[in-house]
């Protein structure tokens, strides 16, 4: 039976004997010390040598199959001239390798990234507007141990920040805190100032529809026993109410108003 293969641009014949039947094999075909190319036939791994007659001496071995690197060569030689197999695996893994995003595939990121900004875009203004609160609770608490330490002197409160002598600190300050008007008569033994009924907000960008100083704390006349005072903001653009807290002398502190 004889197997035809292109070698080196010519066809080469060997006989197959009965030792053929071993797979995988190579066939040797001895030409003495002369160069020596590889191909495949039917999975038998063989190389071809040329002599100098036009008799063969052939015979099978078995061995491992080919390296990588002479399977390529097998590859190209078994393909079009000057180019490798198209069908061939190493050809489509490199094409594989090659390959970039589609259209479709892009198109559809896109669309995840903005379902993903639309839910998360809300939740963030809403986070940043409960920092905001810490301003309100922070001025409250100021403004309680001030009317405390006030009352420990002339049994009494009143609803003046200077008074007490509290003034906020920061160039912008998104509520306004105190009372909706300062002290009202006098109380006994205090002679100092009543002029500050509250602090307003300052340099707030933010606009809303509801809210006022209305919802501030109520003022004080004499020597007022109790207390409640009061610190409302528009800490969200276009939220309809203003974020509104009050404390009272009993230090119970409440979220009126929510507005995030």
């Amino acid at each position: 039976m004889d197997w035809n293969n292109r070698i080196t641009g010519r066809k080469l014949n060997c006989a197959r004997g009965p030792e053929a039947e071993l797979s995988p094999a190579r066939l040797s075909c001895l030409k003495g010390e002369t160069e020596r190319s590889t191909a495949s036939v039917n999975q038998t791994h063989f190389v071809v040598t040329e002599p100098a007659t036009s008799h063969f001496n052939c015979r099978f071995i078995r061995i491992a199959p080919p390296p990588l690197s002479n399977m390529m060569e097998i590859d190209h030689m078994n393909g079009a001239p000057g180019g490798p197999r198209e069908n061939g695996s190493m050809v489509r893994n490199m094409k594989k390798l090659e390959a970039g995003f589609t259209l479709i595939e892009l198109m559809i990121v896109v669309g995840i990234i903005g379902i993903l900004v639309a839910i998360a875009a809300p939740n963030f203004s809403r986070y940043q507007s409960k920092a905001r609160q810490s301003e309100a609770k922070l001025a409250l608490a100021a403004t309680y141990g001030g009317e405390k330490s006030f009352y420990s002197e002339y049994a009494a409160y009143i609803s003046s920040m200077d008074g007490i002598g509290y003034s906020p600190e920061g160039s912008r300050r998104f509520y306004a805190v105190g009372w909706t008007a300062a002290h009202s008569g006098t109380i006994t033994g205090y002679e100092g100032s009543y002029a500050i009924g509250n602090w307003t907000a300052v340099n707030n960008t933010f606009q809303c529809t509801g809210g006022s100083t209305a919802s501030l704390g109520a003022q004080l006349t004499t020597d007022a026993q109790t207390f409640i005072v009061g610190a409302t903001g528009c800490i969200r653009q276009g939220q309809t109410d203003f974020d509104t807290w009050n404390i009272d002398d009993n230090k119970a502190i409440q979220n009126n108003v929510i507005a995030l």
